[in-house]
């Protein structure tokens, strides 16, 4: 072997690796400082074919070098194999805020949503109009009852004056309050004076009163339409039906909906509340008098005559109407989102306890309207007569209410009346208890009325005898006694507790009024005792009645409904 050959292979042997960390090894780094292309052995990176060498799912960071500054700045490192690069800092980004939507409700589709949004606006929108026909029908009925009665309500004024809100505001405020009262809103009214008559007063001149009147006739059917219009929106769409959504997602929807629903209702009530005020120069106008007094009526309080002295507000938003709006709208769209295998469920466990359940509601409404028909008919034509056309024309105030409180009486039961006003250095208050032969009737009235009462009675047993379930064995049940009279119980406790009307007033701390007209507590046992009558008389009485009808006149008391 010649002396180049031996050097060669001097040469060729391997290098032994410099001093230093083992291969791999990657020195930890501050959190603050950016690696540095400079690393402490320089830019040689040890090759595939060197020992202990793993291959990086990433270009390694170095040790930040000598060329970092105090803040920790530094260079990036550069990629494998294709030296080093300068790069902009890179900076730890703000962590992205993602809002999932739950798997159960992603299956709602637009159609779904729509359906709902509807109907939950078609019941609002019915009690808006029910509220804008009453109103129009007062106003009508005042006009037509002739300028003598039209001058105890609107006193005289002026040709061109004008007091503040006009015909088309009122029109415009009035529903949207009255449908909140429906929704068992309080409507309160304050009357504030200027300060510069306040001064003279004691007590202050602020003045308010409130009224709590729900209307659960109207309720029921806004109600009605409402659902009947989301049904009619859901059978028109192509995509799968809202009953496939899962459960969960269905309940969030609607309660979503419901909230968002009760809140709009709650905004628009305030935005139309009634607002109006009167100046010195609208009182001088108001009494007939010149402009002259105004003035100097202002000049003595030190206030300009046009300057607004008594400022009035009226609306009914608040806690309560939001509550039973969203409880309002949450009904409809849970009865909307159901499937009609549900009502078949809870009708059979119902029913397993309380036979021929199902059939109860429609035979109370043919009890009741056997009873309030006749009673409205009679009080449209009475007020009309007595009081002008203004009574005829705002049936749609007073039948809510007269229908409730009719229906209680002829089945025998009472209406509680009580109020009273305090100050003045006296006070006056008291109630009564009117039942139908102890009211303000004549005795041919009360005749009538109870000739009507028993009569109503007589037919709902023979509606009840055709609707129910007939079977031997359904009537030897036991429980099949307790359905008529327990329902009869229920609805009695739920028109003592919503079918009261209350109202209060304050006169700047003077004097105090306030009265309360509503079913007696009691009612509810009255109505248990009615509905166990019905069922005495449709078992042994009815049955033989029933028999003796025509054909005709048997469809026509069992077409009402049949309870399967």
């Amino acid at each position: 072997m010649s002396e180049n050959e031996g050097h060669r292979d001097r040469d060729a042997s391997p290098t032994p690796p410099p001093p230093g960390p083992p291969p791999g090894y990657r020195p930890p780094q501050p959190p603050d400082a950016t690696p540095s292309d400079e690393s402490p052995h320089g830019h040689s990176q040890p090759g595939h074919d060197q020992p202990g060498y793993d291959q990086p799912d990433e270009a390694p960071i170095a040790a930040p070098g000598p060329q970092d500054d105090a803040g920790g700045a530094g260079q990036s490192s550069a990629s494998a194999g294709a030296g080093s690069a300068a790069e902009p800092r890179q900076y730890a980004r703000a962590p992205e805020i993602t809002v999932k939507v739950p798997d159960s409700l992603k299956s709602m589709r637009r159609s779904h949503w729509l359906a709902l949004v509807i109907s939950q606006t078609t019941a609002y929108v019915t009690l808006l109009l029910l509220a804008l026909v009453s109103v129009i029908g007062l106003t009508i009925g005042l006009l037509l009852s002739g300028s003598e009665d039209l001058s105890a309500q609107v006193p005289d004024m002026p040709t061109g004056m004008d007091l503040g809100p006009s015909a088309f505001i009122l029109f415009l405020t009035l529903p949207f309050q009255i449908a909140a009262v429906w929704l068992f809103g309080t409507f309160g009214v304050s009357i504030s004076m200027h300060e510069s008559m306040t001064q003279m007063l004691p007590t202050g001149g602020d003045m308010g009163g409130n009224l709590w009147a729900p209307n659960l006739l109207y309720l029921a059917l806004a109600m009605l339409v409402a659902v009947w219009v989301g049904r009619t929106v859901l059978r028109r769409t192509r995509q799968r039906a809202i009953t496939e959504v899962p459960r969960l997602g269905r309940l969030i929807a609607n309660v979503v909906l419901a909230l968002v629903m009760a809140g709009v209702t709650l905004l628009v009530t305030w935005l139309f509340s009634f607002r109006h005020g009167l100046s010195l120069t609208d009182f001088a106008a108001l009494e007939g008098a010149a402009d002259g007094q105004a003035q100097q009526l202002g000049g003595f309080l030190g206030i300009d005559a046009s300057e607004t002295v008594l400022s009035m507000n009226g609306n009914a938003a608040g806690g309560s109407m939001f509550l039973t709006a969203f409880l309002f709208y949450l009904l409809i769209g849970l009865v909307l989102s159901v499937g009609s295998g549900i009502f078949t469920r809870v009708r059979r466990k119902v029913e397993y306890l309380l036979p021929s359940a199902s059939g109860v509601p429609r035979v109370l409404g043919a009890h009741a309207l056997i009873v309030v028909v006749p009673v409205v008919i009679y009080q449209v034509v009475d007020m009309t007569i007595s009081n002008g056309s203004a009574g005829g024309f705002s049936i749609f105030f007073w039948a809510p209410s007269m229908a409730l409180f009719s229906f209680v009486l002829l089945n025998f039961g009472a209406i509680s009346i009580s109020g009273g006003m305090s100050g003045f250095g006296q006070a006056e208050a008291g109630g009564e208890t009117l039942y139908l032969w102890t009211g303000d009737f004549t005795w041919w009235e009360i005749a009538l009325a109870i000739l009507l009462g028993l009569s109503a009675i007589a037919v709902t047993s023979l509606v009840w005898a055709l609707r129910r379930d007939s079977r031997s064995s359904t009537l030897r049940n036991l429980l099949s006694w307790v359905t008529l009279p327990l329902i009869y119980a229920l609805v009695g406790a739920v028109l003592t507790i919503f079918g009261q009307l209350r109202g209060a007033a304050d006169l700047m701390g003077l004097a105090d009024m306030s009265f309360h007209i509503g079913p007696v507590w009691w009612t509810f046992a009255v109505l248990l005792l009615i509905g166990l009558v019905i069922e005495a008389l449709s078992r042994f009485a009815a049955p033989r009645a029933v028999q003796k009808l025509s054909p005709r006149l048997r469809g026509l008391l069992s077409g009402v409904g049949s309870a399967k």
